[in-house]
């Protein structure tokens, strides 16, 4: 009884010419082929989702390489739009520019959100790199104040691996940008550290208490100049975010 396709249930036909020499066993594997390409193509098939689930494993790493040297906590990886409490016209801009960002390979616009302590900068900002890491992208979150101390600390050798990683990811996030002292040293790596970024034209956020004006004045206009072409600015006008909340957990301790 002949063979048939188990996959479109073609016959397959009887090879009848295979050579007596060739033993028994390997003629019998010989004896019927399909008459269909089903074979070849489900064989190709797997091959190419060996060579994806590869590529996912390659990128998956490099996605965890960034976040493990990121300054990424729980409530960094809680804040997801999905999670969104108030709806702003921020988030909905933050969610437009994220997809922007996935979609398009040579998109290399930046943000800078200026705004007071507590008005969701850094939320909105983690819901972009969140969603850009769901989808495959590298990225980069610094703490610029933290980033100095470990500067500091380990000096050239860690200042020359961050800006290797900030040159090379997809995005770059720095947080609480001037929040720290003013000094020589501040000046000098702040701007190497947006430089770096610059050269590399590739997207980049900034959250920030200050004013453009005012960060020129810490830092210089070179710095000023490098985030104007870079990026767009967005004032952020929200409340305090952070008092509602205590103000929730607060009734519902007392209730």
């Amino acid at each position: 009884m002949l063979k048939v396709c188990p996959y479109c249930g073609k016959k397959y036909y009887e090879v009848k010419n295979i050579p007596l020499w060739i033993p028994e066993s390997i003629r019998e594997i010989m004896r019927y082929q399909p008459m269909c390409n089903c074979l070849k193509i489900i064989e190709e098939e797997k091959l190419k989702e060996r060579e994806r689930r590869k590529e996912r494993e390659i990128i998956n790493k490099k996605i965890k390489r960034y976040r493990d040297i990121s300054l990424i906590d729980t409530k960094f990886l809680r804040s997801r739009f999905e999670n969104d409490r108030y709806g702003d016209k921020y988030l909905k801009f933050a969610k437009r520019y994220a997809k922007r960002v996935v979609e398009e390979n040579n998109f290399n616009r930046g943000i800078v959100f200026i705004g007071d302590s507590g008005t969701g900068k850094t939320f909105t900002s983690s819901c972009i790199a969140n969603y850009l890491m769901d989808n495959g992208k590298t990225v980069l979150v610094i703490n610029f104040g933290l980033y100095l101390n470990r500067v500091k600390r380990e000096w050239a050798e860690a200042e020359n691996d961050i800006l290797n990683f900030v040159k090379l990811c997809d995005l770059l996030v720095i947080d609480d940008f001037g929040g720290e002292r003013n000094t020589e040293f501040a000046i000098e790596k702040a701007f190497l550290l947006i430089d770096t970024r610059y050269r590399s034209e590739k997207p980049m956020i900034v959250t920030t208490n200050l004013s453009l004006y005012q960060l020129e004045r810490k830092f210089t206009n070179r710095i000023r100049s490098r985030l104007e072409e870079m990026c767009y600015t967005i004032k952020v006008n929200t409340k305090d975010r952070r008092k509602d909340i205590a103000n929730e957990n607060f009734h519902k301790y007392i209730a």
